[in-house]
């Protein structure tokens, strides 16, 4: 039960005994509705209005009918007439009343349907359906492919007792459970790694092929076996191989929800949920190997997994978690009433609720583009005879169709002004809206100097609901501890002091908004006019400007800074539904004083009373006012003010709101630790952990080292500058405040008081010595004869790395217009490449690192493949992408592999070759080390290519085209 909001205001009153409260006011002005881009091409529309299920889990129309069977995942199989007017369902069967099963044994699912090539002569059905053990207890042969008799009645009905279970296989969360019969007769059936998310690949199954589990099937039905009611093909890809089921037709998936053969090419496509950054689909082929748990995509995941018995192949598609969450499998559309769309893979997302279309290339890529936002919790898809298709939306369990959206031709009124959302009455002087509300928080991420206001903006009279504790949707993977009313706007404008410590040199720069449209959030930009009187929405792609401000403490008393407005994508690669989207409006943000009408009050009682916000308990679903005594047991985060708390607490607070929306399960953190502050060290595997994405050749490494903050890889990479560093969206420059509690806190992690440190004397001798002097540069302790010189010999270091630690330090001058570490590909591909140009910045330019590991003349002697290849396989688009994004698709034989051994060495590299006895890696240098098994304590693969990335910060716009121009050139 839901509690009204008039209810809620009222009992809120009462509880809180803020009787006398003035009744909330509604934001009435809002105007940022839709989106600024025209709709997307397709809709979905609700068919068959009279009918719905609970909770349904597949579609299918059977032969020779114009029925439609809709599977429930409680047992319940349901078919009806496919006529507009139907009003009225029939029960085919309920599997759970039905079959019979062991005792202490209960129904769990109904997951797929399969209607015999025979149909219309022998009325034979096949179903897959799971049953659980006492406690949910997982049971070893808890998935079941039966094979059931079905009336020719009207409606028709499965008997019972007519079924024989032909296969069984381990239950335990991922079941995959779809059934399809192939062009060629044989039954397939798809199986998942038979657990849950976490940790990945829990049984080791992905690539053990001794089981059923993470493949997909291929079995005759229509015979026996000695051993079975089925029997393998002749020409199953294992037939005869030992340890392996000869069943499997393809393995190495992780949860295949929903495969389709395409009715006119019988080509095999199926959709594969993903586990921390990808949905993947498959073009699937005899023998193929998908990697997982080896790999999610082409994401390296299990070290130590032995392989399959055929190689790893990527996927067609791969779908990052910040447009996708649990994908689902659909059909290749061959209907009439969308030309259009004719050979594409239609499929969905069940989380973001997106539907896409997909197709193979002549090439053999896969090519992406976007249908249609469903708001449908899509689980299904289903097609009729026609080829027309149909969706199943397991929330509210209808059924839609698709159609042309009308309103796609149609330009779209979202504002393109700040002034025209809306929210502010003076939008100069930032005075909101009758209904717009100030909110503060206690610790805002870095923005290279900026500070912050907040607003919130909510239509209608519903309040937001904090439901504390992680509360699971119902039918979904994620945690949901907020509901926001539709419409929801969160509102910042960023201002910069122009010079340095005079507020009156304030200007503001930009204004982000984040919306919410009751069924998605959406993140859009702002930038500021010069006059200050207004702000443009900034492109889809993003933009970017240079400003200079006047800064005493800074080399030339000027600090140039690139100023990066974030593209709409990469607002939600941090506003994901992982972190709660609304990253700053929650308890440990809001729990603060705040000053309001001339009075301190506590800003979530002040909240509550207004009606804005109220924190109901998830299991009594009744209101927990904010009183002094539940104030004390909600956590928050340390004021960015507060000198009284601990180095610990700061940096907890600022590494949650800086990073834990990647660095967390499923946020996409290329790490294997976690940084929500809730976290215990332990959990947080940070201290004294070793890397896995590279030592930047820092001897005995750690993520954090105890009482060593030059070996404590966290540490580097917040006080450098250019390529990986933290915080890497959003901020450019160094947080001198955040790296002091940060090394606070390490130097107080040591076992043992350090030693006195001898005085620092300005050096770049080492890597440890360049990271003190750039310390003492950046906190201005580095007497002024020593800032040129140290500049000057940063600038022309051998060392990237020591060059990074400077680099936002440099004076104007000395500075080229380069691409920086926010590089944006438009700006390069809308520029002519000249491929002479290029070929000389490869072969000559010192700067470019391209020809170190790729040697043109004699491929094989260099660490990455040979770029003619790359050039015959890619285009133009997706050479700068290899460029840009080197760590997004590394082919299995180029992974990079990390060793430490016993003793603390870290070695990195390509995998030569390897036995029972020894490992051989060779570095970006084609150097090869070989070191034994016997000293190895850890052998893992990086998510991160060998290739470094950065490879173009250095290079103008320019440069960057030229390069990809002559690569492209390269092409056979």
């Amino acid at each position: 039960m839901r509690l009204q909001p008039s209810a809620v205001l009222v009992l809120l009153a009462f509880m809180t005994g803020f009787l006398d409260a003035a009744e909330r006011v509604s934001w009435k002005t809002s105007r940022v509705t839709g989106t600024p881009e025209p709709p997307l091409p397709f809709r979905t529309e609700r068919v068959w209005t009279s009918l719905s299920f609970q909770q349904p889990t597949l579609l299918s129309v059977a032969p020779g009918s114009d029925r439609m069977f809709v599977g429930e995942q409680s047992g319940k199989l349901w078919s009806f007439r496919m006529q507009d007017d139907v009003a009225a369902k029939e029960l085919v069967i309920d599997l759970k009343a039905a079959v019979s099963y062991p005792d202490k044994t209960t129904f769990d699912a109904f997951y797929g349907l399969a209607f015999d090539p025979d149909f219309e002569r022998n009325r034979l059905v096949y179903l897959c359906y799971v049953l659980k053990g006492e406690k949910d207890v997982v049971l070893p042969e808890g998935s079941r492919v039966s094979r059931f008799q079905m009336s020719a009645g009207d409606p028709p009905q499965i008997d019972p007792l007519s079924e024989e279970i032909l296969l069984t296989y381990r239950a335990g969360g991922h079941n995959g459970g779809c059934l399809e019969f192939g062009p060629d007769g044989y039954l397939y059936i798809s199986t998942g790694d038979g657990a849950g998310p976490n940790p990945p690949d829990a049984l080791r199954t992905g690539q053990d092929c001794s089981d059923l589990l993470s493949s997909i099937l291929r079995i005759d039905v229509h015979s026996q076996s000695r051993d079975h009611r089925y029997a393998i093909p002749a020409d199953n890809p294992f037939v005869g191989l030992a340890n392996v089921r000869p069943e499997i037709w393809a393995f190495g998936l992780r949860n295949p929800w929903k495969m389709t053969f395409d009715r006119q090419t019988g080509e095999l496509w199926v959709a594969d949920v993903g586990w921390d950054q990808w949905e993947m689909v498959h073009w699937v082929t005899r023998g193929a190997n998908f990697g997982w748990g080896a790999y999610e995509g082409r994401q390296p995941v299990l070290p130590d997994i032995a392989p399959g018995p055929s190689p790893a192949l990527p996927p067609l598609i791969e779908l990052p978690h910040t447009i996708a969450a649990s994908v689902t499998g659909g059909y290749v559309y061959r209907g009439a009433r969308f030309p259009e769309l004719r050979g594409e893979y239609v499929f969905g997302d069940w989380e973001t609720k997106r539907l896409w279309a997909a197709k193979r290339d002549i090439e053999g890529k896969g090519i992406l583009r976007d249908l249609a936002d469903s708001g449908l919790q899509v689980v299904a898809f289903g097609q009729d005879h026609a080829g027309e298709l149909y969706l199943a939306d397991y929330g509210q369990g209808v059924i839609h169709t698709l159609v042309r959206n009308e309103q796609s031709r149609q330009p779209s009124d979202f504002p393109r002004k700040l002034s025209e959302t809306g929210l502010f009455a003076d939008v100069s002087r930032q005075t909101p809206v009758e209904g717009v509300l100030p909110f503060e928080i206690n610790q805002p991420q870095w923005s290279d100097y900026a500070g912050a206001e907040r607003w919130l903006g909510l239509p209608g009279t519903d309040p937001i609901v904090w439901h504390p504790g992680d509360r699971p949707i119902p039918g979904s993977m994620f945690q949901r501890q907020y509901d926001f009313p539709a419409g929801a706007v969160l509102a910042k404008t960023l201002s910069l002091e122009m010079e340095r410590g005079e507020p009156a040199s304030s200007r503001k720069i930009e204004t982000q908004l984040l919306h919410f449209d009751g069924v998605q959030w959406r993140g859009y930009t702002y930038a500021w006019n010069e006059e200050q009187t207004d702000a443009a929405l900034v492109p889809a792609e993003g933009a970017e400007t240079t400003l200079t401000v006047v800064d005493r403490d800074w080399p030339g008393r000027q600090r140039v800074q690139r100023w990066s407005f974030a593209s709409r994508s990469q607002c939600l690669s941090c506003h994901t539904p992982w972190a709660q989207h609304a990253l700053a409006f929650n308890p440990a943000q809001l729990h603060r004083t705040i000053e309001r009408d001339g009075r301190e009050v506590q800003q979530l009682q002040w909240l509550e009373q207004a009606g804005i916000y109220q924190r109901v308990d998830a299991e009594q679903r009744a209101l927990e006012p904010f009183t002094a005594a539940t104030l004390e047991e909600i956590p928050r985060h340390a004021r960015q003010d507060d000198i009284g708390a601990t180095s610990a607490r700061h940096v907890r607070s600022y590494l949650h709101v800086n990073c834990s929306h990647c660095h967390r399960f499923n946020g996409g953190g290329a790490g294997s630790f976690e940084l929500l502050s809730h976290l215990s060290d332990a959990e947080m595997k940070l201290i004294d952990e070793s890397p896995r994405q590279g030592t930047f050749e820092i001897p005995a490494a750690r993520l954090i080292a105890p009482g060593a903050p030059e070996r404590s890889l966290l540490y580097l990479r917040m006080a450098k500058f250019g390529r990986g560093r933290m915080p890497h969206l959003g901020s450019e420059f160094v947080d001198e405040q955040a790296l002091f509690w940060l090394e606070d806190w390490i130097t107080s992690l040591a076992k043992s008081p350090p030693p006195a440190a001898a005085p620092a004397t300005p050096s770049l001798d080492s890597l440890p010595a360049a990271l003190a002097t750039a310390r003492m540069l950046g906190r201005v302790e580095l007497a002024d004869e020593h800032r040129e010189p140290i500049l000057s010999a940063a600038a022309v270091h051998p060392s990237a790395l020591v060059q990074d630690l400077f680099a936002g330090f440099q004076p104007p001058e000395r500075r080229r217009q380069t691409l920086g570490t926010v590089i944006r590909p438009e700006t390069i591909l809308a520029l002519p490449g000249v491929a002479s140009r290029g070929a000389h910045l490869f072969h000559h330019v010192a700067g470019v690192q391209c020809k170190t590991c790729h040697k043109l003349e004699t491929p094989n002697a260099g660490v990455g493949p040979d770029l003619r290849e790359s050039a015959r396989k890619r285009t133009r688009v997706e050479l700068l992408e290899s460029l840009l994004e080197p760590s997004k698709q590394v082919e299995n034989a180029f992974v990079t592999h990390i060793i430490e051994t016993h003793s603390g060495r870290v070695v990195s590299g390509l995998i030569v070759r390897q036995d029972e006895h020894e490992v051989v890696l060779r570095d970006a240098a084609a150097r090869e080390t070989t070191i034994s098994r016997s000293e190895i304590e850890t052998l893992a693969p990086s998510r991160k290519s060998l290739m470094p990335e950065g490879l173009l910060r250095d290079l103008t716009a320019q440069e960057a085209a030229d390069l990809v121009a002559y690569l492209e050139s390269l092409k056979p």
